[in-house]
This record gives C-alpha cells, structure tokens and sequence, in this order.
C-alpha cells in the first residue's frame, strides 16, 4: 500500500469515526437510555442467533486450518505520515484533550443539569468514551495511551518532580507478575456493576445521576493515581488500569500499531497474538464477555429469578432500591462464575477427548551439541496394508537455548503450568525453594506443591533428577 493510500484509509476512518461521535443518538447506554423491545419475535432473534454462531465457528474452522497470525508483518508507513502522526506536539496535544475532557466531566456531573440525558458527564462516559474509544483502537491502534488523561497528569508530576530534585526515583513497589492484569478486571467488573447494577434496569424513577458519575470518576482518578505512584506509571497502566487494559485489547486487532515511535502497519487481528500472555488476561476478556452477557440476561431470562432473589432481600428487611442491587450483584456474579466455568470446563474437556493418543517427549543427548527432542506418538491398531504394523509416529526436532524456548517446550510438551514452568526455570538456575518462594511472591508451600507436579509430570522422583532434567533442556 502507498503512502498516499495509507493516508486517505487514516482520513476515511477518522472521518467516519468523528460522525459517529458527533452523532450518538443512535447509540445505547443503559445509564441514561432504556431498552427497548425487538422489532422482531424473541424466535427469530434466537434462531438467528444461533445459525450466526454457528456458521461463523464452521467457517473458521474450514478457512482458517493453519497459523495466519504467528509471522510479524509489522511495516513502518511513509516516513512523513508517522511523524505527523508520532511526535512531541501531538502527544502533548492529545494529552491536554484527554485531561480537559476529564475535567468537563467532573465538572458536569458536579455542577451541571441533573437530568442524565442532558448532562455532559453521563453521555461522555457511557457512549462517547465507552463506546467511541472502543472504534477508534480498532481503527488507529493504542490511541487511548495518547489521550488517557490520568498518564498525562502522572508523566507532568514526575517531571516535576524529577525538575526538583535532579532524578527520577524508582517505584517504592514492585509489582507482584503474578496479579498479571487482575487488578484491571476487578476495575472492569466494578464498572460493569456501576453500569448495569447501580441503577438497577426496570426500577422506575432511579437513573446513574450525573453527581453519581463525578464521584465515581474521582474515586476512579484517586485510585488510579496510587497505583502508578505506587508501582510506576508504565506498569500500572499495562497491568492494574482497567481502561488502558480495555483499550490496547482492541488495539491489538487493529492494523496500526506504534514501535519506538514509528508507526506502522501489519496484518489485522496480528497483534492479538502474545496478548494474553500476562497472567489475569484470559480472566480480563472473560469479564467482558460475563459483563456484556449479563447486561442482555437482565433484560431476559434473569427477570423472573432476579425478582424473586428481590422478594427475599426484602423479606429480610432491605429497601426496595438496596435488595434489587443485591439482586442483580449476586446475578452478576453467577454469570461470571459461569462464564469462567464453561471456559475451564473447554479447557479440561479438550484435555480428555476420547481418542487422543498421549504424546510422550523424549530427549537424545549429544555431545558438544544441543540435545534432539523426540515427540512419541501411539498409532492406532488397525490393518495398514504396508506390510507391516506401524505402532507409532516419532517426530524429531532440536531444541534452542534460549530460556523463553525452554519453558515453551514444557508447557506444551509436559503440560506444565505457567507458574509451574517459571518455577522449574528458576530451579534450573539453581535457586532453593526458599528463594524461589520469595522472588515469586508466594509461600513455600506453593513451591513445593508445584515440584511436586513437576516430579508426576515429568517422570522424576527427586529434585535432583528434576534439575538435571531441566538442565538437558537448557
């Protein structure tokens, strides 16, 4: 694609874009529009549904046999278009918009209409900024980053502070790796509750109030602000920011994406691939999909149970306001658990399929090079016609040296954990258990147990063979 190209696709999508913007009528936010019934049968709706779904999932499975998004096609655009995209005075520009945006929104909510369908806080949050930021990372990549408001704030005090005092101190914490991006999808369910819950749907006369909107802003900045002190701006924003998080989700499927400020193009959906690498990512998609799938049961099948949890709450003594948000919390609640369930109950199942032959990993050591792997595969006992009974596929490969090759050989190949195979890469370095624990940030205990499944999985009774083992394959 050409420069010019490149340039009229970022004007097209920017301009489609910002009409939508400008022109949010048609867009639905439960805190300030109601929901309306189908236009067509709940069956049809259902059926339709149904064969959407599973006409997608065959067509995937048909056209998409083989990786299409392993290979890195990332490519720098024109050198003047990612300038003018990329540099000093548009980062400070976004970041100015981003903070008065932030500003307005307090603001009105504070001292604006109280009528949220004309108040200025309200709309922002739930349709342009929850909805709008959400195109915009499809379209152009990681754009929040640019506008978030609260990075641009903590960059402005850390410069300052760094102007005062001649350095930039390190983070008083280090982030413990195995909360992962935990913390941001707590912070993605508290918002999903204050959404849909807070202002409980079907309750007549009660609405997310624009003074309710300023305060749980505040409250949000606060915490935010604590958190990039407390562990640095870059990794709380990566790991405990919910909207950050959120927002890079979908910018991984976009096209765009900046690489040492240069921006680039590359494959669409590309860069989701390595996302969920970091713990707690798989929970964090898992909660959008709870939350987005409760804000459609509320309005269906959940009515009647909520209703009844709703006559308990006030049998016991709750107001009728209080005992419709328990309601819908605990309903909120079960729908994540279930969601995280069927996604466990896919994992275990795809482990236990009947007729997949156990694959046993053996190593080949050589001198004065790296050892050869061996994939050992049981053959079904059937007649071939060869001549003789073939009993099994052996597959050999070589081995690479590098750690990160390393743990990948046990994940896939004795089903190690990921905390199980960083456990056995530390003992491989030689660490004791005690240290292990420590660096990790978990009791000895844990350790322990885990060594103990690294023996059962790996075929080895003492930790001295299961550090020798690991040693053949570094």
């Amino acid at each position: 694609m050409s420069a010019i190209a490149d340039a009229r696709l970022l004007a097209a999508g920017l301009a489609a874009l910002l009409a939508a913007l400008l022109f949010p009528a048609a867009a639905s936010a439960h805190g300030i529009v109601a929901v309306e019934d189908l236009p067509i049968p709940q069956w049809l709706f259902v059926w339709g549904a149904s064969v959407v779904l599973i006409v997608s999932f065959v067509g995937l499975s048909v056209g998409w046999q083989r990786p299409r998004l392993e290979r890195d096609e990332w490519r720098p655009v024109a050198p003047w278009l990612s300038r003018l995209a990329v540099n000093r005075v548009t980062e400070v520009l976004a970041g100015l918009i981003g903070v008065a945006l932030l500003v307005i929104t307090v603001w009105s909510g504070l001292y604006g209409t109280e009528a949220p369908g004309r108040n200025f806080a309200v709309t922002f949050v739930f349709v342009t900024f929850w909805l709008g930021m959400v195109g915009l990372s499809l379209l152009f990549g990681n754009v929040f980053r640019a506008f978030n408001p609260w990075r641009a704030i903590a960059r402005v005090a850390a410069g300052g502070f760094r102007l005062i005092a001649g350095q930039q101190p390190p983070p008083p914490l280090t982030y413990p790796e195995r909360l992962g991006r935990w913390p941001a999808a707590l912070g993605l369910a508290a918002f999903f509750w204050l959404e849909l819950i807070y202002a409980p749907p079907g309750f007549e006369g009660i609405q997310l109030s624009p003074y309710t909107v300023a305060i749980a802003t505040l409250i949000y900045s606060a915490y935010t602000f604590v958190g990039m002190a407390l562990f640095g701006i870059d990794k709380w924003l990566d790991r405990g920011e919910a909207f950050s998080v959120y927002y890079k989700m979908f910018a991984s499927l976009s096209w765009l994406e900046v690489r040492d400020g240069v921006l680039g193009r590359r494959r669409w959906l590309a860069g989701a691939n390595g996302w969920g690498d970091i713990p707690g990512s798989v929970a964090f998609v898992l909660v959008t999909i709870g939350g987005t799938t409760f804000d459609g049961a509320a309005e269906g099948f959940l009515v009647e149970p909520v209703n009844t949890v709703n006559g308990w709450m006030a049998d016991l003594g709750a107001g009728p306001v209080a005992s419709l948000r328990i309601a819908y919390t605990i309903f909120l609640v079960l729908t994540l658990a279930a969601v995280f369930a069927i996604y466990w109950g896919g994992l275990r199942g795809m482990d236990s399929v009947e007729g997949s032959p156990p694959l046993r990993t053996l190593l080949v050591s050589r001198d004065a090079e790296l050892p050869l792997v061996l994939d050992v595969v049981p053959l079904p006992q059937r007649p071939h016609g060869f001549g003789y009974d073939p009993r099994a596929l052996v597959v050999v490969r070589g081995t690479d040296r590098a750690p990160e090759h390393a743990k990948q050989l046990l994940r896939t190949a004795f089903r190690l954990t990921e905390a199980e195979a960083e456990v056995a890469m530390l003992l491989a370095d030689g660490l004791l258990p005690e240290a292990i624990a420590a660096s990790r940030g978990v009791s000895l205990g844990t350790v322990r147990t885990q060594i103990k499944a690294m023996h059962a999985k790996l075929g080895v009774h003492r930790r001295g063979e299961l550090i020798a083992y690991l040693h053949r394959l570094r």
